[in-house]
């Protein structure tokens, strides 16, 4: 229990850690190097999904049409609410995968710069390594993402259920906020010759670091925009601090 809770800590502070260490090593160009993309990613997306619950609403709205002016500005407004909420929460959980797919490249760099930092090693560049860490981060990703999927979907459906449905909410957040940790932990594990095998092995073994890491990449990932762009990028650095403080005591 002790080791649960410690390692759970370990990974809720870990993204204060990671900021004194951009601080430290001056790794303040990795924050802006995302910054392109991610406005491009985050304006799109934003527009995309703006368009498509306007489409719906407007549907929905047809549908439930009445000869009440009133009601039909009721229902309007009240589609219009929910379906942007929904419309939101779907928007979060595929743009953070998005983004974590889309600067893979960049991320699985930053991992291994992060490590050299804090360990002293050196990691010679090699074209060909990068090739393959970025194409297993890829399929690792879409991996977890349909897994998330299918499992968000599940506790949605537990929402409709009298009292259970009160927890799902917060059962929700674990779920994502244990992929969030996973996903900036596995640069590590392919740096660490660990097979897919091992890495989700390894994620099961520390799922309570996991989810700590996770929240506070979650609450981070709240701050609009700002929260965006250097999320990414402190949740890489926090993801390889925390994977080599667990790693530290069987070395």
């Amino acid at each position: 229990m002790n080791s649960v809770i410690s390692e759970f800590g370990l990974g809720l502070k870990a993204l204060f850690g990671a900021i004194r260490f951009v601080d430290k090593h001056k790794l303040y160009g990795w924050l802006l190097l995302p910054l392109g993309l991610n406005l491009i990613l985050f304006l799109s997306s934003a527009a995309l999904g703006w368009a498509m619950a306007d489409y719906f609403t407007s549907i929905l709205h047809d549908l439930f049409k009445t000869d009440s002016s009133f009601l039909n500005s009721l229902i309007g407004w009240s589609l219009a609410i929910s379906i942007r909420m929904a419309a939101l929460f779907l928007y979060i959980l595929f743009y953070k995968n998005i983004v974590f797919i889309v600067l893979s490249p960049l991320l699985a760099i930053l991992s291994e710069k992060t490590d050299e930092k804090a360990t002293g090693k050196k990691y010679p560049f090699s074209a060909k390594q990068l090739w393959i860490d970025v194409i297993r981060g890829l399929k690792l990703a879409f991996r977890n993402l349909l897994v998330e999927i299918a499992l968000t979907l599940l506790l949605l459906l537990f929402a409709f259920i009298p009292l259970v449905g009160l927890i799902a909410p917060f059962l929700l957040v674990l779920v994502q906020s244990y992929f969030y940790g996973f996903s900036m932990i596995d640069y590590n594990c392919e740096r660490y010759q660990m097979s897919t095998a091992d890495s989700l092995q390894f994620a099961k073994k520390h799922k309570s670091a996991m989810i700590g890491l996770g929240l506070g990449f979650y609450g981070l990932f709240l701050i609009p925009y700002i929260g965006w762009i250097i999320g990414p990028v402190l949740g890489i650095v926090a993801g390889t601090l925390v994977f080599l403080e667990i790693k530290k005591p069987e070395h």
